[in-house]
């Protein structure tokens, strides 16, 4: 998978499951980038 469609995937998850921009950078100050990068590279591999 390119950059490209490593970027629209995300976007396509993220908006799948209706997580708002403030939602994930709410989330990235509670949890920290690298939780929440890998619990999205989960997404990507569970779907």
């Amino acid at each position: 998978m390119n950059k490209y469609n490593e970027v629209e995937f995300d976007f396509e998850v993220w908006a799948w499951f209706g997580i708002e921009d403030d939602i994930l950078e709410a989330w990235c100050g509670r949890f920290g980038e690298g939780l929440v990068a890998s619990t999205l590279n989960n997404l990507r591999e569970w779907l």
